[in-house]
């Protein structure tokens, strides 16, 4: 009955209507018939014999639409879905995406047998298909794409020196050059890149080899304890490996966080014996208005305590000093640091957190320091990394890198091949 009245509907039923009533009623005039009746009667009959064929032709146009899986699976190395389903021939099918991020609409034709095929679907989406053929059209089906399977990935391990990571995670602890050799395995061909978590911007890659093997030089910086690198393999027609890490462990990193322990405890221990020089000093101004009597002897203590308090804020600061200088010492001679980099580790909230004045007494009483040789053997160091001499001279001198001199670079760059 839809289809009837969907027939009854359209403008060709009407003229049909129209016509078949004039038809009637002419002949009926020629006859000289009674016409009410029979006009009546011809004329249902006529609405519904053409709704009847207006509705059957309708359906005829409709086009169906079979999909055989709901859920669209992604096989072997692919990245993306494709479906496959069948309609009538020749008519269009419109694929829309519902949900995900590429917000497919797209349109194709199935072929003369009503097969059809849609391709580089994403993975994990919604999808909704119809089947259309004019102004008629199916039944729309919903269907859900899989996830991209693991062989579509690109592999990537690391050979750890430390077996606490993960597969995703590697570690390596630099030698004292404050270098590492990270080795691993991935796809063959498979181009991998190294990005450090630091504001230094330059990006290290390696590709792996026939047999699938890799190894790359990194660094990590002397007054850190660590350094991270983001790792991502990419191999041709598979899907890129992210969200990897490697950590170039500092071979002094046991020894920075010692020295930082200790400063530290030295600090909070410098902190203790002014507090108690201030609660002696006000303990003895309390006595000296406890009464008149005492005046003199309250004052005469007034007066030694206040000694004892210049005599141990002397104390602190000296011990301080001797602790700075001893840190920077340490720094100067093991890690080959420029003087800035010296005073900046020491001072810094992320290093020794030594007072500026206590900072810059290590720097000034620093003796018997070669800041050229230091310069000369952090040199080496980038020289190993294969970085020109230019590279080399704007890292020992940058702001953010070694913070040489410009004449302790230069005495480095002309040394550099001895």
């Amino acid at each position: 009955m839809e289809g009837f009245f969907g027939g009854l509907g359209t403008l060709s039923t009407i003229l049909f209507w129209v016509g078949v009533v004039w038809a009637i009623f002419n002949y009926l005039k020629k006859r000289k018939l009674k016409t009410s009746l029979l006009f009546i009667a011809g004329s249902f009959v006529a609405m519904f014999v053409f709704g009847m064929l207006s509705g059957w032709i309708g359906e005829l146009n409709t086009p169906t639409l079979t999909i055989s899986d709901r859920t669209v699976k992604i096989s072997s190395k692919k990245t993306t879905a494709t479906l496959k389903g069948q309609t009538k021939p020749n008519v269009k099918v419109n694929i829309k995406e519902t949900d995900g991020y590429d917000h497919l609409n797209k349109t194709v034709n199935s072929d003369s047998n009503g097969d059809f095929v849609i391709t580089n679907l994403t993975d994990e989406a919604k999808f909704k298909v119809v089947a259309i053929n004019g102004d008629h059209k199916s039944k729309v089906i919903t269907i859900h794409t899989g996830d991209i399977p693991d062989s579509a990935y690109t592999k990537l391990d690391f050979i750890n020196t430390d077996s606490s990571r993960s597969d995703s995670e590697g570690s390596v602890v630099a030698n004292s050059s404050y270098q590492a050799t990270a080795k691993g395995t991935s796809t063959k061909g498979a181009k991998l890149t190294f990005e450090p978590d630091s504001s230094d911007n330059r990006r290290f890659e390696t590709t792996a080899d026939d047999k699938g093997n890799w190894s790359i030089n990194l660094k990590v910086g002397k007054n850190s304890q660590k350094a991270e690198y983001y790792v991502t393999a990419k191999a041709k027609g598979l899907a890129e490996n992210s969200g990897n890490t490697l950590t170039v462990k500092n071979p002094n990193a046991d020894k920075i966080a010692k020295a930082k322990a200790e400063s530290k405890a030295a600090s909070e221990s410098s902190s203790k014996a002014a507090s108690e020089s201030q609660a002696a000093v006000d303990s003895s101004q309390a006595q000296a208005y406890s009464s008149s009597e005492a005046a003199a002897a309250s004052s005469s203590q007034a007066e030694s305590s206040a000694k004892a308090e210049s005599k141990a804020a002397v104390a602190s600061a000296s011990s301080e000093d001797k602790s700075a200088l001893a840190k920077g010492e340490e720094y100067a001679q093991t890690m080959n640091m420029s003087k800035q980099g010296v005073y900046e580790q020491l001072t810094a909230d992320a290093g020794e957190q030594f007072s500026a004045e206590a900072g810059q007494y290590a720097i000034d009483h620093l003796t018997g320091i070669d800041w050229n040789k230091n310069a000369l053997e952090s040199a080496k160091s980038y020289q190993d990394m294969d970085m020109s001499p230019e590279e080399i001279r704007d890292q020992l001198t940058s702001s953010s890198g070694e913070q040489f001199t410009q004449s302790e670079a230069d005495y480095a760059i002309q040394h550099l091949n001895d």
